[in-house]
């Protein structure tokens, strides 16, 4: 009896991961308040398990809801929700494909396993296979969850029931003094695929000035990617307001529009066409000039053209005797 080492970690609560093949957690077969159950990936991938508290592994599957060999396929997780509606008495439920981890690695074109060293897995949720993608804090802890639905659409994420957005990737910012700031958390696996620092915002509209600003206190340089559409006007309105604003150097991407597009558009690449956009961003206090110098013309524009329009009424000798005509 056994299960795969991120199915396992997907079953559990309080999941802190220490590396890509360590973690702990909550350990189901006991009334556990603090995380004393170890799990290591075994060399086949299957979850290994030590409960510090003494519960046999027999026990830690069983609480999970394995039993027999199905626990240790693809199936385990239709397998397990099929157990549970049939004994609510609610008949057999079939469990439908939505998104897999399959799927969601090569829209993204990027490997199964390096997705799963980020900590993503494939599970059940409403009846349908989706991606979960936990939000950690510092310590590695999981505070919050992202449902990633499908490929595209309207309808691609959902948030777990009663969490609430975080920055995505804090458990592995560190104490690098550099790093990209983007939107949404595949741009995060693009650029750590490629070791490149980052941290994503879930959406412009969900920074939060108080929450999120403090994570940055010792980065000297923050690169902020800059997307084309009305997503790039929102991060620009916030970062204006922002403490980073100080430290901040924009990027901007083209037609790429961001680190996810340039990866599926440059392939092999990617690091040296990254590279440089970083070199060419644009420091935010240079930006702000760019943009107060734009105002200004734009002024001075609107000015000349309304004397233009009144040129003739505002050089006569006398005013009030034109208004007669």
């Amino acid at each position: 009896m056994s299960i795969i080492y991120e199915e396992a970690l997907s079953n559990l609560k309080n999941v802190s991961r220490s590396d890509a093949n360590k973690a702990v957690a909550l350990c189901p077969a006991h009334d556990d308040k603090n995380p004393s159950l170890s799990i290591t990936k075994g060399r086949n991938g299957n979850a290994l398990f030590k409960c510090f508290a003494g519960c046999d592994y027999r026990d830690v599957l069983g609480a999970m809801g394995g039993g027999g060999n199905n626990f240790n396929n693809g199936s385990s997780l239709i397998h397990k929700h099929k157990k549970q509606v049939k004994a609510k008495g609610l008949g057999e439920e079939k469990v439908s494909v939505g998104l897999t981890l399959v799927q969601l690695a090569k829209f993204k074109q990027i490997p199964i396993d390096v997705l799963t060293s980020f900590g993503l897995s494939e599970i059940s949720h409403t009846s349908k296979t989706v991606v979960k993608v936990p939000y950690c804090n510092e310590e590695g802890q999981e505070v919050a969850v992202r449902f990633r639905l499908s490929t595209d659409g309207k309808n691609k994420f959902k948030w777990r029931t009663g969490d609430k957005p975080v920055l995505y990737g804090l458990d592995r910012l560190g104490d690098t003094k550099e790093v990209t700031l983007v939107e949404g958390e595949s741009d995060c696996w693009t650029l750590w695929s490629y070791k490149f620092p980052a941290l994503g915002v879930a959406g412009n509209s969900n920074w939060n000035e108080k929450r999120d600003s403090k994570y940055f206190a010792s980065v000297e340089k923050v690169f902020v990617v800059i997307e084309n559409d009305k997503s790039g006007e929102g991060t620009l309105r916030w970062l204006q307001e922002s403490e980073i604003r100080h430290r901040s150097h924009l990027v901007y991407l083209g037609e790429a529009d961001d680190p996810s597009g340039l990866h599926l558009q440059t392939a092999g690449f990617f690091p040296k066409d990254f590279q440089k956009a970083l070199d060419n961003a644009i420091p935010f206090s240079e930006w702000k000039k760019q943009e107060e110098n734009k105002a200004e013309l734009e002024d001075q524009r609107v000015a000349d053209e309304a004397l233009q329009n009144c040129k003739e009424l505002a050089y006569s000798k006398d005013i009030f005797s034109e208004f007669d005509k």
